[in-house]
């Protein structure tokens, strides 16, 4: 399959999970069974504090790693939250970098930055917004300085690392600004 292919049938796929609610996985006797969100979000290091933090909705248990927990974000920091989904990390991060701070969430379906933004109203997140791009050509200025964390907790991981770093203009965390919290 092409990837041209793959991101058509990912997009759809996420498009539908956004509209309906639940989880990427068909039924129990997949990978990942047919647990609620809350229960595989617990089981992947979001703890219940996490959970009540963020608007119903958020959470869709679509998450492979808690990027927030393990990323050293900080009051007044710009976060990128890299497939953002309905906004789960971002409104996570949100809390950590404060009124001061900003968080992009970018995501490629639709469907899913309209439920994110659906969200971000919701919970009056004045300091998240929400973009629709793929990481090979983010929605972005080009240089890393305008963002402190990039973060990412989805399906495409290591392989678009290389991307991020030649979209951003550094080489690697040591020679830029940022530094990348990944959740494979």
């Amino acid at each position: 399959m092409k990837d041209s292919e793959l991101k058509v049938l990912v997009k759809k796929s996420y498009g539908n999970i956004a509209k309906k609610g639940g989880s990427c996985c068909p039924s129990k006797s997949s990978c990942c069974g047919a647990a609620p969100a809350e229960d595989v979000s617990k089981s992947i290091g979001y703890t219940e504090d996490d959970l009540e933090a963020v608007p119903s909705g958020a959470n869709l248990g679509l998450g492979c790693g808690n990027p927030i927990a393990m990323a050293s974000i900080k009051e007044g920091d710009t976060v990128l939250d890299l497939g953002s989904g309905a906004g789960f990390d971002s409104f996570l991060a949100a809390g950590k970098v404060g009124e001061m701070g900003r968080v992009i969430g970018v995501d490629m379906t639709a469907e899913m930055i309209d439920r994110a933004r659906e969200n971000a109203a919701r919970g009056n997140y004045g300091n998240v917004e929400f973009r629709m791009g793929e990481i090979e050509e983010l929605p972005l200025p080009t240089r890393a300085s305008m963002w402190s964390y990039p973060i990412a907790s989805s399906t495409w991981c290591r392989t678009r690392i290389r991307l991020l770093k030649k979209h951003s203009g550094c080489s690697g965390p040591a020679e830029g600004s940022w530094s990348l919290t990944l959740c494979c």
